[in-house]
């Protein structure tokens, strides 16, 4: 048996208080406290539901039986252990890897399904398809999703996924910057929920947003991940907040959310942070 490290003692001890029913009770209130008075404040109703699962965990049936779909074909990727999903450049990087850590995790892929049914989407787009973990939660959301990926060994395995999941999605091999603007030009029906993940810098991400934010539909949502992840990411996400035509942007510590309402329009910023779950550090 491995001896662990007094960090990671701290960190299970931390775990279990903050999984204690006392606690849990009262950290409950607490974030149920701080989204009421977000919606006070003007949050937009349509992502109610959405976090308020966040804070109480409770699913429909048909919503869990999705969650549960999608985790058995992680769980089923995670189990070849000796297959890879290679980046673009072809370096063997392993598929359990990608599909455990890589990939967007339980929690934030059941909020984008969430998000995405709430609001009636009928058109998603992803940048960063991995190995389609996001992109089957999305598309069980929205009635279509376009993905992009740069790998096409990752492409492939993602297009599996989506299909396994029965949802219904294009997936278009290329880097951002070449394939992105095409993609966005064919997009009739707009955009009704978009999740940006990838290529973690500022101005990247900026210029993603900019070339989307022309298709994005009255009450679309923009997920940005991994807005603390790099300073850049950070000085990306403090412009995101403030930009023109974002009616409310939710600060959810690593991921970011804005409700596009269309040009003109000053958003309202939402500090979420305190409804996600335990302290970011106590995520294992």
């Amino acid at each position: 048996m491995t001896a662990s490290t007094p960090r990671q003692r701290l960190v299970a001890a931390s775990a279990h208080l903050f999984d204690s029913p006392p606690v849990s009770r009262a950290l409950r209130r607490h974030r149920a406290r701080l989204l009421d008075e977000a919606l006070a404040r003007g949050l937009s109703p349509s992502l109610e539901g959405p976090l308020r699962w966040l804070i109480t965990g409770e699913l429909a049936p048909d919503d869990r039986a999705t969650m549960e779909r999608i985790e058995e074909i992680r769980s089923a990727l995670a189990a070849q252990r000796e297959a890879n999903a290679p980046t673009r450049g072809g370096g063997p990087v392993p598929l359990r890897r990608v599909a455990l850590s890589a990939s967007v995790n339980r929690r934030f892929g059941t909020l984008l399904y969430l998000c995405a049914k709430a609001i009636g989407a009928r058109t998603g787009l992803e940048l960063g398809s991995a190995v389609g973990i996001g992109t089957a939660y999305l598309a069980s959301g929205a009635g279509h999703v376009i993905s992009i990926e740069a790998s096409p060994d990752r492409a492939e395995i993602a297009r599996e996924t989506a299909a396994r999941a029965g949802t219904e999605v294009e997936v278009v091999v290329g880097r951002f910057r070449r394939v992105l603007p095409s993609v966005v030009e064919r997009l009739d029906e707009g955009v009704d929920i978009a999740w940006i993940d990838g290529h973690h810098r500022r101005g990247p991400t900026l210029r993603y947003f900019n070339t989307i934010s022309p298709k994005l539909n009255q009450g679309a949502v923009v997920a940005f991940d991994d807005i603390r992840q790099t300073p850049g990411m950070r000085r990306a996400w403090s412009i995101l907040q403030r930009t023109d035509g974002f009616a409310d942007t939710l600060d959810l510590e690593a991921i970011g959310i804005g409700v596009w309402a269309g040009e003109g329009t000053q958003p309202r910023a939402h500090d979420l942070r305190g409804i996600y779950g335990r302290p970011r550090w106590l995520h294992r």
